[in-house]
């Protein structure tokens, strides 16, 4: 697919009301996860993804696929994508801090997300017909992959679709947990990326699909 670049035009009062957005700018506490407070920017990048890229995509029956973003941080995907139709989950590692700092956003914007410990998603199998993951396989360790990919197949549909970003996070996919995905489920990857270089007005690419 060529990657033409789509502008995005943007109101945040689609998603949160002023007063929301204001108490979400307040928080002053975790700073190394204070990109999360960027509202402006976070709910452009995924209006973008739902509007541009999923129903790209997916040409029918958008609304009917149950979706589950990994690595769900602020769930700015929740946001967007319920506010547009879509039936997403969020889905977070069990830690004290990301559970502390995330909760703040989750009560502002009256969202909950899932945990796991690593091991075990609090999911059951063949439940979700699109993965999506953006800059979160990136904190992944090197022992930490067998078993994401793992836990993110069992609770894949068949021929579901996984969307990861940034693009170059496809490629560190160990190629042998690609092969599996794509014999054992039929899994299809897209990779997606956002450029942020213009902050008057953020654009997006639309994704590569790897067949």
């Amino acid at each position: 697919m060529a990657k033409e670049m789509v502008s995005i035009m943007f109101d945040h009062r689609k998603y949160l009301t002023d007063e929301q957005k204001k108490e979400i700018e307040a928080i002053t506490d975790h700073n190394r996860w204070m990109g999360y407070k960027n509202v402006r920017f976070n709910l452009k990048i995924w209006e973008a993804f739902w509007k541009y890229m999923y129903q790209g995509t997916f040409t029918n029956n958008d609304s009917a696929h149950k979706v589950l973003d990994y690595g769900t941080g602020a769930s700015w995907s929740i946001v967007t994508g319920r506010a547009l139709g879509f039936d997403v989950t969020g889905l977070d590692i069990d830690t004290d801090e990301a559970k502390d700092i995330f909760s703040k956003f989750h009560q502002i914007v009256g969202v909950e997300a899932s945990h796991w410990d690593g091991k075990k998603m609090p999911f059951s199998e063949d439940c979700f017909d699109v993965i999506v993951s953006k800059a979160s396989l990136s904190k992944l360790r090197k022992t930490g992959w067998e078993t994401t990919i793992a836990e993110l197949l069992r609770v894949s549909k068949v021929g579901a679709t996984w969307y990861i970003a940034p693009e170059y996070m496809y490629y560190r996919i160990p190629q042998e947990l690609v092969t599996r995905a794509q014999v054992e489920k039929d899994v299809r990857f897209c990779a997606w990326d956002w450029n942020r270089k213009d902050d008057r007005n953020d654009r997006f690419q639309p994704a590569r699909i790897n067949d």
